[in-house]
């Protein structure tokens, strides 16, 4: 008996090098299976479409929280640097120099505008007269109850009706009857 050898299937169509493109067929049972090909292909190259934009949209959002971060600590440093002028101004005075000569000497060493300089000089003795006012009638209040007006007139340099008036404030404040 003859043995026959099997036959050799016929060669793809399909390319085997990586850089050529498949061959394209036209046969009937291969044009539904195109088709699919086709259309995964495009819903692909949507996906990364979309997927491109979101990054693209995430980087301007994270560009943009990045400038505001830098403004921010560019106005912080700036506030910081101005935080302590008062101080040096008031050193200078008290070398016996002149409170706009003092100013501008503070400006020149912690490299600032004389103005900005002059107006957290100014904020400063403000804020230093509240709290001086604020703690002398929180202890004018304190002392109300075992001493007189004129005690505490005499006490504080003030008078008997400035106590009062200070008192009656105080208690209006806290919400209580004079």
């Amino acid at each position: 008996m003859y043995i026959m050898e099997p036959e050799k299937p016929a060669k793809s169509l399909k390319s085997n090098h990586p850089l050529m493109p498949p061959m394209i067929t036209s046969h009937p049972e291969n044009d539904q299976g195109q088709k699919n090909r086709v259309i995964r292909e495009k819903i692909a190259i949507r996906s990364m479409l979309a997927e491109a934009e979101a990054l693209e949209s995430a980087a301007y959002g994270l560009r943009s929280r990045a400038r505001d971060a830098q403004a921010a600590a560019a106005t912080k440093a700036r506030q910081n640097a101005a935080r302590g002028v008062w101080r040096i101004v008031l050193a200078f005075m008290a070398k016996g120099i002149s409170e706009p000569q003092a100013v501008r000497l503070a400006a020149m060493q912690s490299d600032l505008d004389p103005q900005m300089v002059q107006v957290h000089f100014d904020q400063a003795k403000v804020r230093r007269i509240t709290l001086t006012k604020w703690l002398r009638d929180r202890e004018i209040l304190r002392r109300a109850h075992t001493c007189s007006n004129g005690e505490l007139a005499a006490a504080f340099g003030l008078s008997k009706v400035q106590i009062s008036r200070i008192i009656h404030a105080q208690l209006l404040k806290r919400n209580l009857r004079p």
